[in-house]
């Protein structure tokens, strides 16, 4: 029995090579996106117009504000922001001060966001889709990696709205970075149950806030169905409200009758609560009313074209059959977090909105997971053995989810370098953003 496990375990030496190969093909991807961003800023002579010149107006005066050290300087800084919730502008700031002012240096922060936004959608679709073993491939999903996850992560990454956002100096990109890691946060807590999770998609909220007025409305289901989760935990027993514990947090909870998970519910809350005072006297005049947004669902032909709709329908599909009738133990959470994330926030964005394109872009990783994660799930076949600790090349989950991925590369790159997106090397007659303020 022990000869024949240490015969199927592969060697620590090969495991250790086998670590980052996931984490370095998207590092590879994002440097990919890194050197085109790049490439495209410097073709392109225009000065920004319109919204993201107001953006750019805001950060930098944001940056002056910061770059003067004085016991006011926050609120000049508040004040700077012209009441918009002031994350993006914040992060902007180092950019401004080590490369200079102008619109280039500060679009760069999109890459940041852009990197984070990748590594959690894929977190985020390997905790809800572990890889199920096979016979070639004998090593966990932990050493191996998963190929529905990296196809996720590329797919969101590859989306022609992501790509043209990380030219535009526009806070909707952080805002589905944000919201991707808060949800990636919220499944690794198993329903607020491990608490050091538990606090970080509090504060990934709380961030989220300081970054969007609506994003509430982006993590208000996955939000739910961790807090029904969480509350469906019974309560310990009276007797145990009196054992000792070293951990003063239990201790509390144990005494008034709660278990972890409701402690760590009260702390998720208590963290978004310290957003909500900006939140709500500062960024008031950016607060979503109801009924003001645009309505028109025609909106979603300027989001995802109809090749790229065409697999989030058929995962959407397949994932409410998974949540009425699961095959599987954890199939109704699987699909059923990422169908909340996108089916209320949806209606409450095209509410909540401006009726700009933008505004729907914290969606698409909850589309990218769904486009993709129900491939994981059917029982394709195989027709060529390779090398244990690869992928399999002839299963026909991981080819069609290459094709999904390569139309989103096709559309991305006819998007971003066709005849309407391609840079401009005429200089607009718009004066220089840097020398407006």
């Amino acid at each position: 029995m022990t000869s024949d496990v240490s015969q199927q375990t592969p060697a620590p030496s090969a495991a250790r090579r086998r670590i980052p190969r996931d984490w370095l093909l998207l590092a590879l991807l994002w440097l990919i996106h890194a050197i085109a961003a790049l490439l495209w800023l410097r073709m392109d002579n225009r000065f920004p117009v319109g919204d993201a010149a107001v953006e750019l107006t805001r950060a930098l005066a944001v940056a002056d504000a910061l770059g003067q050290p004085s016991l006011d300087m926050f609120s000049r800084a508040a004040a700077a922001s012209a009441g918009q919730p002031p994350l993006y502008y914040l992060t902007t700031a180092p950019l401004v001060w080590l490369a200079g002012r102008g619109p280039d240096p500060a679009t760069l922060v999109n890459l940041a966001w852009l990197a984070l936004l990748m590594a959690s959608v894929y977190s985020l679709t390997r905790r809800l889709f572990p890889r199920a073993p096979h016979p070639l491939n004998p090593l966990p999903q932990s050493v191996d990696g998963s190929p529905v996850a990296l196809a996720a992560a590329a797919l969101v990454s590859l989306y022609p709205l992501v790509i043209a956002y990380t030219r535009i100096y526009d806070p909707a990109l952080a805002v589905a970075a944000l919201a991707a890691l808060a949800v990636a946060l919220l499944v690794a807590s198993d329903g607020l149950q491990r608490r050091p999770y538990a606090l970080g998609f509090g504060l990934a909220v709380a961030a989220g806030l300081l970054a969007s007025a609506t994003f509430w409305a982006v993590v208000l289901g996955p939000a739910l169905i961790a807090a029904v989760q969480a509350l469906r935990i019974p309560r310990p027993a009276r007797g145990s409200r009196r054992t000792p514990s070293r951990n003063a947090l239990e201790r509390f909870g144990r005494r008034l009758g709660l278990a972890p998970a409701h402690v760590n519910l009260l702390l998720v809350l208590l963290l978004i609560a310290l957003a909500l005072p900006f939140y709500l006297l500062r960024a008031g005049s950016a607060l979503p009313a109801f009924g003001k947004g645009g309505n028109d669902v025609s909106l979603l032909d300027n989001v995802l074209s109809a090749l790229l709709l065409l697999p989030l329908l058929i995962g959407a599909g397949y994932g409410l059959w998974q949540v009425i009738r699961p095959q599987r133990a954890g199939a109704r959470l699987a699909f059923g977090l990422p169908l909340a994330w996108l089916g209320l926030g949806l209606p409450l964005l095209l509410l909540l909105g401006d009726a700009s394109a933008s505004q729907l872009l914290p969606l698409l990783p909850a589309a990218a997971v769904l486009s993709v994660a129900w491939l994981a799930e059917l029982e394709l076949p195989t027709f060529r053995r390779v090398p244990p600790g690869w992928f399999p090349i002839g299963n026909s989950g991981i080819v069609i989810a290459g094709i999904i991925v390569a139309v989103a590369a096709a559309s991305a790159l006819a998007a971003g370098w066709g005849s309407q997106g391609s840079p401009q090397r005429a200089r607009s007659n718009t004066a220089a953003i840097g020398q407006a303020v």
